[in-house]
């Protein structure tokens, strides 16, 4: 018969309720992006090597107002400028957007003030 202590029940039990939070935060940020999300353009300042990857920061604006957002990121960014997707009602909520480059023709002096509603081109 199994023998089942106490602490592991316990641990088990932290562990479900941990996962559970850690995946309820990532629907709800992906929700929010998803309804609220707008396109901005984000200037790597950055990037410092650490033993897991690298941290990329990155600024950018939105309706006038400076933000930074720091990336984990693996492989390394190597970029000058990459899109971002922010919350309208939160700009500090936002999410790389690693696999669109930013084309030549759009600048961070050409982007709107209240950024874009979908990724721009050249067209």
């Amino acid at each position: 018969m199994l023998c089942i202590r106490k602490n592991d029940k316990i641990a088990f039990i932290l562990a479900i309720i941990i996962v559970t939070i850690v995946v309820a935060v990532y629907f709800f940020r992906e929700n929010r992006l998803k309804h609220e999300g707008v396109y901005v353009i984000g200037s790597i300042t950055s990037v410092d090597d650490f033993e897991n990857g690298y941290w990329t920061k990155i600024k950018y604006k939105y309706k006038g107002k400076d933000y930074t957002f720091t990336y984990n990121a693996l492989p390394r960014i190597n970029e000058k400028n990459v899109f971002l997707e922010i919350s309208s009602s939160n700009p500090n909520l936002c999410k790389l957007i690693r696999d669109v480059k930013v084309p030549f023709c759009i600048t961070l002096e050409s982007m709107p003030l209240n950024g874009w509603d979908k990724i721009p081109d050249c067209r």
